[in-house]
């Protein structure tokens, strides 16, 4: 489940594998692309479609109107990042973390991923390297692929 907090109202959003099928059915996309697509940018349209699908119909139109009144596009594109990932990640904390932990992305990643779910973050690992000519160079996690930020 995933809470949404609009003005004075809060609204509870379903995140199961049927919420991915009703998505996926809507858009004839998989998750993945959808969430490519959203990282390039997304309308508040097309953000307030995505919600619907773990709505009941009979709270759509409140969120909406909620969300339209309340929100900025930031808080928006938040909460709609955060409804991608729990939509990948149910269940409890700790499935969740040995899901995200066997997940192939950088420490960094990762800790974005913990965030959304509020669980606690993981060090990034460092590694010194020293060179031939003597000099130390440290490097981190962050620089470790495509899938850094």
């Amino acid at each position: 489940m995933l809470y949404i907090k609009a003005g004075e109202n809060e609204y509870e959003l379903k995140t199961t594998l049927g919420v991915v099928k009703a998505l996926e059915t809507k858009s004839k996309k998989t998750l993945n692309e959808l969430m490519a697509e959203f990282a390039k940018g997304a309308t508040v349209d097309e953000m307030l479609a995505t919600f619907r699908a773990g709505l009941p119909d009979s709270e759509y139109k409140a969120f909406e109107q909620d969300v339209l009144d309340n929100f900025d596009l930031i808080t928006i594109q938040k909460h709609c990042d955060e409804f991608f990932i729990r939509l990948c990640f149910g269940g409890t904390p700790e499935e969740q973390e040995e899901k995200i932990e066997a997940f192939p992305a950088s420490v960094r990643r990762k800790n974005i991923m913990r965030r959304a779910l509020g669980l606690p973050e993981k060090e990034e690992e460092t590694e010194t390297i020293v060179t031939l000519d003597g000099k130390t160079i440290s490097t981190s996690d962050r620089s470790s692929g495509p899938d850094t930020e």
